[in-house]
């Protein structure tokens, strides 16, 4: 899929034709990876501190 022509040569094309993709996606699995847990982690951590509130840390 080419989502730019060679032909564009906007600032964001240019940008997209140089960006490593591979490395783009690792970090955005990664981020997502990172927000699944702390979001899992969450309820667990605030009942063991006492909070009432089993969503505080996802609301804060």
């Amino acid at each position: 899929m080419q989502v730019f022509r060679r032909s564009d040569r906007s600032p964001l094309a240019e940008w997209w034709r140089t960006v490593d993709k591979g490395l783009m996606a690792a970090a955005l699995i990664l981020l997502g990876a990172g927000l699944v847990l702390s979001l899992a982690a969450g309820p667990a951590a605030a009942a063991r501190i006492g909070y009432a509130d089993p969503f505080h840390f996802v609301y804060r």
